[in-house]
């Protein structure tokens, strides 16, 4: 995965020439970081973690995100009876888009 600097905001602060007097330290650290031979190098699982993660792992915490919204859903359903306050918001709501959309129209014919 390739990563692109977006200079907009440093340019005042660095000149191009600064760049290129950089990209010898880029080049070493990314070497370092590439070969896994560098100081820390026991520390470096984040390099290849989008493409090496533990992928049961991750199924098993979508599938409890699923039962878990699958559950909330049911409650809500179950809360938004007349007279409950999940309708009355849903009536404030409505009731004020009305409004919102009516008071547009007035004020775009004024």
């Amino acid at each position: 995965m390739a990563l692109k600097l977006n200079d907009h905001y440093l340019q005042k602060f660095i000149r191009p020439q600064e760049y290129a007097n950089m990209q010898p330290a880029i080049t070493a650290a990314h070497e370092l970081l590439v070969s896994r031979q560098g100081p820390g190098n026991d520390f470096l699982g984040w390099v290849d973690l989008p493409q090496n993660y533990d992928k049961e792992e991750f199924a098993r915490i979508k599938a409890a995100a699923e039962k878990i919204h699958a559950k909330f859903e049911r409650a809500a359903r179950r809360t938004a009876s007349p007279g409950s306050i999940p309708m009355e918001y849903e009536l404030i709501a409505a009731a004020r888009e009305k409004y919102q959309s009516d008071h547009s129209e007035q004020t775009e014919g004024a």
